[in-house]
């Protein structure tokens, strides 16, 4: 029962733990982005970002209609706490109250009492602690409150969350009143509101802005907004080109100008979150499947707290981790997250201390059977825990969260991590790990008190209740009593569990009227706000060895992690796969178009080309020739005459084609030789160069499908 409880059956009643816990797309996805992102980042300034949480350790357990969450920290640059500043809560100590002295001197006037920093600044990406990261967060969470077109059915939704912000994604989300439209009749954003109007000409009349920040940046935004397609109001073109043709909205909006009176300060614009409302009316809306993303901004203390000098020295006694494991904790950053204390909560002042990095090293380094068990704990609290407190107590929730099991596991292993049953295989193996866990817990539960694993005077069970109590340890005794019939309670959750969420009444008229632009003008909106963040952190940062502009740098970081990642997935790609690829593209080319989009149409007719779908010529004149004819009969169907025209025209189609002729590997080279010499040629030079750049970036696209 235990092999079929992890690793599931043929009949697929039970998927299996181990399954249910695998990366999966999503989970690689985000990771590739963070790679990203930093590295972009790195060029500008100190921000950075991080996946944390069980994505970031590897050690998710999702349920069949839902993905699972990633949880993004996000690291401000500005927020840099020396240890003196902090002042723990002496009633829960991994609480803690930060002094303003010696902050950043921007957060001067803000300071709750006069002389503690305001918590409230870290529950939003504060354009007074983020500047890039900002501007990064909000092209990410830009299309939350969007409705989806014909083709995307992608429904997101973002909400307000105790530590920042929540964004939800539903795959074919249909309201119980009335289902969401097949295709959105979108119309173009038109022009902003008063109100954000105001809001942003202040944030613009209060940045001070280099202009050699503001010519690179007006040249890469021109560059994304290349590759929307042009016969396309953006929704049927995949989430970057949704982006680019924002992106060329936002670019085609009237200046603002200024007005007298305005005062030169910085202002946060505020977009509205309608979809964050306490009602007594709900509507139910269901889904096929669900994931979410919560951001939670951070800053990070300065210099050794005390807590973790006698971690270090706790560890030299200790049976795990191993001692390179415990140094390069030592090393981490300790973050200040802005959370209430459960304990007598002062929301203006409560911060967190954050361990997020060396929680990540300490499940990273657990062993094999370790990291099976804590799977295994937590289909318990999503199971057996859940179902008792839905059967007594269906208005209260479960206390007791896998962050606790976690924590209990860190201590289990600290205590007997020698013993020799952890680096085992064998179901008895397994068994006595989750025994040896739960015993630890449920002594914990007896005695009320489970010690946090770094500041071990703070109890992680503050805020937890009699009944609390009562209900854990009924549970875990059962646990404890059949330790493997316990987990079919996952799966009975599992089955049972319904794809569907609850709206209010406002919740829903915000959803409907989305209907109307699919979120289209908040998008842009937001997009206009981040331009000035990403010139705001290209301000903070000195010019580059040449006086350049550090955005510069930004792209070709992201560029040669682009080219990095190509060669990774296509260099190893030999002859007989590429030539099986081209014959499917052929046979996919030569039938009808019917269902198809326009820009596989035009890929198809290339490619038909390309892999010899008729008579092709030979000499350097019969080529032309060829080319030129296939372009106008290309012309006459006015659904492809857009995309002729994007690269150029009949030459831009010949140059394309030739480019696609040549191994994709081959053109990496030659396409980010392109893109610096977009960033540096002289303004007469601009659009040349970017036409140039389109038809390589073609090119290398339709040939690396060959492969």
């Amino acid at each position: 029962m235990l092999q079929r409880y992890l690793h599931g059956d043929r009949n697929g009643d039970c998927p299996g733990l181990l399954k249910l816990a695998e990366q999966n797309n999503n989970d690689k996805r985000w990771g590739e982005y963070v790679g990203l992102i930093n590295r972009v980042l790195a060029t500008i300034g100190d921000e950075r970002v991080y996946l944390v949480g069980s994505t970031g350790e590897n050690l998710k357990l999702r349920w069949s209609t839902d993905s699972g969450d990633a949880d993004f920290l996000m690291i401000s640059a500005r927020l840099r706490v020396p240890v003196e500043n902090i002042e723990q809560r002496s009633d829960t100590p991994r609480y803690v109250w930060i002094k303003g002295r010696n902050l950043d001197h921007r957060l001067n006037g803000r300071l709750i009492e006069g002389s503690y920093f305001p918590a409230q600044l870290l529950r939003t990406v504060n354009p007074q602690l983020f500047t890039t990261l900002r501007a990064i967060y909000t092209i990410v969470t830009a299309p939350a409150d969007y409705v989806p077109g014909h083709e995307n059915r992608i429904t997101t939704i973002g909400v307000n969350s105790r530590v920042g912000l929540a964004r939800f994604a539903f795959r074919n989300l249909v309201v119980e009143r009335n289902a969401l439209p097949p295709r959105c009749h979108t119309r173009p954003p038109g022009q902003r509101s008063a109100h954000v109007a105001s809001q942003l000409r202040r944030r613009w009349n209060g940045t001070l802005i280099r202009d050699i920040d503001f010519r690179m940046f007006s040249r890469i935004v021109k560059m994304v907004a290349a590759f929307r397609e042009s016969a396309s109001n953006g929704q049927h073109t995949g989430q970057f080109g949704y982006f680019a043709h924002m992106m060329h909205e936002a670019l085609q909006r009237r200046p603002l100008s200024r007005e007298a009176g305005d005062e030169d300060e910085e202002e946060t614009v505020i977009f509205e979150n309608d979809l964050d409302v306490d009602d007594d009316e709900v509507i139910t809306a269901t889904y096929e499947q669900k994931s979410s993303m919560d951001f939670v901004p951070a800053g990070v203390v300065t210099g050794k707290l005390q807590l973790m000098r006698d971690f270090k020295q706790r560890m030299q006694k200790a049976a795990w981790p191993p001692a390179a494991v415990v140094d390069e904790i030592w090393n981490n950053d300790v973050f200040i997250i802005c959370r209430s204390a459960p304990l007598n909560p002062t929301p203006e002042k409560d911060c967190c201390l954050g361990f997020n990095l060396s929680e990540i090293k300490l499940s990273q380094s657990m062993p094999p059977v370790a990291k099976k068990v804590y799977i295994i704990l937590k289909s318990y609290m999503k199971g057996l825990f859940y179902k008792r407190h839905a059967t007594l107590y269906p208005d209260l929730d479960v206390r007791l969260k896998s962050y606790h099991a976690k924590t209990a596991l860190f201590w289990t292993l600290e205590r007997f991590g020698g013993e020799g049953f952890w680096t085992q295989s064998s179901d008895e193996a397994i068994i006595k790990g989750i025994r040896a866990v739960v015993d630890f817990l449920l002594a914990c539960i007896r005695t009320r008190c489970l010690s946090h694993f770094f500041v071990v005077n703070s109890n992680m069970f503050d805020g937890f209740k009699d009944i609390d109590y009562i209900l854990s340890e009924s549970c875990l005794e059962e646990i404890e009593k059949d330790p493997v019939g316990c987990i079919e309670c996952f799966f009975e959750m599992d089955r049972a569990k319904k794809a569907e969420i609850k709206l209010t009444k406002e919740e829903y008229d915000r959803l409907m009227d989305l209907k109307a632009d699919g979120g289209r003008t908040d998008f842009v909106n937001r997009l206009e706000d981040c331009f000035i963040d990403i010139l705001r952190g290209s301000g903070d940062a000195l010019p580059g060895s040449g006086g350049e502009s550090p955005l510069k740098g930004a792209v070709m970081a992201a560029i040669d992690l682009f080219i990095e990642s190509e060669r990774k997935k296509y260099g190893g790609q030999n002859q007989q796969s590429a030539n099986a690829k081209r014959e499917e593209i052929q046979r996919t080319a030569q039938q009808p178009f019917g269902g198809k989009s326009n820009v596989s149409q035009w890929a198809g007719l290339l490619n038909t080309v390309l892999t010899g779908g008729g008579t092709k010529p030979e000499s350097s004149r019969q080529v032309d020739d060829f080319l030129g004819g296939l372009v106008q009969v290309a012309s006459l169907n006015p659904n492809w005459r857009p995309y002729i025209d994007a690269v150029g025209g009949a030459s831009g189609v010949q140059n394309v084609l030739r480019a696609t002729g040549t191994p994709p590997i081959e053109n990496l080279a030659d396409m980010r030789a392109e893109v610096e010499r977009l960033l540096t040629c002289p303004d007469s030079e601009v659009e040349k160069v970017q036409l140039a750049l389109q038809q390589k970036l073609a090119g290398y696209f339709l040939s690396r499908e060959e492969v």
